[in-house]
């Protein structure tokens, strides 16, 4: 649906043409908000090694997994494993800028979030929302 542009009613003009009109403008108007919601709503990607030969690293990908699942159920998370496919281990630091970047990272869509690091510190500074461009 196009926006018309709205024209000064004249004594001859049909009632029923205006409402329509409005209705127009009305439906595009809600449309483009939906765009904007959709954009805002991408997809989380945690990028992950289920290969990790680090405890460590194997408590924070459990943590991120627990903190996600019960924070934003109603957001879609994708866990890709890095041990899996060279392919996203590449993807992951091309889109991170960092050519060494390490699991776990975080993106919003193909915009980079931060490492577990940031994500930590958002989970103490209660700015999630924030982290992840929400």
């Amino acid at each position: 649906i196009r926006p018309v542009a709205p024209r000064l009613a004249s004594s001859g003009d049909d009632p029923g043409d205006r409402l329509t009109l409005l209705i127009l403008c009305d439906c595009h108007l809600i449309i483009q908000r939906a765009k904007q919601e959709k954009q805002k709503m991408s997809k989380i990607i945690v990028y992950i090694s289920t290969v990790a030969g680090n405890l460590e690293v194997k408590k924070k990908q459990q943590r991120i997994e627990m903190i996600l699942s019960n924070n934003y159920k109603g957001t879609e998370v994708e866990y890709v494993d890095v041990a899996a496919s060279e392919d996203a281990k590449a993807k992951m630091r091309e889109l991170s800028g960092n050519p060494k970047a390490v699991p776990p990272q975080f993106f919003n869509g193909d915009v980079y979030c931060g490492d577990f690091d940031k994500f930590d510190d958002a989970i103490e500074d209660d700015n999630l929302a924030d982290f992840f461009k929400l």
